[in-house]
């Protein structure tokens, strides 16, 4: 797997211009109001890379932005017509459509310090600084 790339720009075409109330897709509850940051991961199949990618985005999201945040995991499989309206072409993208502007991290997304960058996330603490500040 290759280094995340950050793309940015466009707009989302599912961004609640319908009236409709925001929920996160895990729990099907109504999210808060304010929702700082709305992600859209495309994966392709019930796969590994798959799974692997969403616990991490999900981890990833909880350790730095906590409820802040909501994640849709859509497979291109089942839903190729919506890959093609936000112009998936490679598995996984991470799109983050809120807020704006509109960025994608294409690739892997292991490097925790790249996609929180790519992403607009506060910067992970790394190993060492986990320790002296005692967040293990």
């Amino acid at each position: 797997m290759g280094v995340p790339s950050l793309v940015g720009g466009g707009q989302n075409p599912r961004a609640g211009t319908d009236g409709t109330k925001p929920v996160n897709e895990d729990t099907k509850d109504a999210l808060p109001p304010w929702t700082p940051y709305v992600l859209t991961l495309f994966v392709f199949g019930p796969d590994e890379s798959s799974r692997r990618a969403a616990t991490h985005l999900r981890r990833l999201c909880d350790e730095l932005v906590g409820g802040q945040y909501r994640l849709e995991v859509v497979d291109v499989g089942e839903d190729p017509e919506l890959a093609e309206e936000f112009g998936i072409f490679v598995t996984p993208t991470v799109v983050r459509t809120q807020p704006l502007p509109q960025f994608r991290v294409i690739g892997d997304l292991s490097d925790d310090a790249r996609t929180a960058a790519a992403l607009g996330f506060p910067a992970p603490l790394d190993p060492l600084e986990r320790r002296r500040s005692g967040d293990n």
